[in-house]
């Protein structure tokens, strides 16, 4: 593929791309959620009578939710940021899953 076609397909996805300012506002609500089934599955865990799946289902909702936003929020972010001819230098880009817990 010729850098040029190349250019004209990124030009036309990044063009299409508008994700980032509809999810900047759900990435607020969606964390808030979270850190709300963090604290109900530590009551969920304090308590006998519940069942263990209740339990399952809110530490789910906290790890996978809670690190799935932001590293969409991250995708996003760093996509807007970017230019054909400059992409987002590393040192400002927002870190993704594997750059978080490579350290």
């Amino acid at each position: 593929m010729a850098k040029t076609t190349f250019k004209t397909h990124f030009d036309k996805f990044k063009k299409s791309d508008d994700l980032y300012w509809h999810f900047k506002e759900m990435h607020s609500k969606l964390k808030a959620l979270t850190k709300e089934a963090t604290k109900l599955s530590e009551e969920v865990s304090l308590e006998q009578e519940c069942h263990v799946d209740m339990f399952t289902i809110l530490a789910d909702y906290a790890t996978f939710v809670g690190e799935s936003v932001d590293d969409i929020y991250a995708t996003l972010f760093n996509m807007k940021n970017s230019t054909f001819k400059k992409p987002l230098p590393r040192n400002k880009r927002k870190k993704v899953c594997y750059e978080r817990h490579s350290s």
